[in-house]
């Protein structure tokens, strides 16, 4: 009986250990996701105003190519953040991938089913167990 109880706890805590591995995982890229779209909202915005600044400013022949080459470069900073975010996120994403969960090797009858340790015989098929 104590057996089962080890078991049971075993378990308990190995999901509960995954829940806040998951867990943090999930809030790191709920994180990286937000500032992402807060980038490209900065950079929505810049480009609107650029291009209502080249609308204005074209029929008047009054374009100031020293503002435009300021506003492209703050643009093309935003852009490059980014893309810093967004591989940042990747890489997240595929460490979490490629961690594989370091499952106990457990034992299998013949007919397919996980045999408990310390078990005697099969619980799904009585078979008894070799040792």
């Amino acid at each position: 009986m104590a057996d089962f109880f080890t078991r049971v706890r075993r378990n308990i805590n190995k999901g509960i250990s995954t829940v806040s591995e998951k867990s943090a995982v999930f809030l790191e890229t709920a994180k990286i996701k937000g500032q992402i779209g807060k980038l490209e909202d900065q950079r929505n915005e810049l480009l609107q105003a650029l291009g209502h600044y080249v609308y204005q400013n074209f029929a008047a022949e009054a374009l100031d190519e020293k503002f435009i080459a300021e506003k492209c470069d703050e643009i093309t900073a935003l852009e490059q953040a980014i893309a810093a975010k967004t591989e940042e996120l990747e890489a997240i994403t595929k460490a979490e991938k490629a961690e594989p969960e370091a499952e106990e090797q457990v034992a299998k009858c013949e007919c397919g089913a996980e045999i408990q340790p310390e078990a005697k015989f099969c619980s799904n098929c009585g078979t008894q167990l070799r040792e």
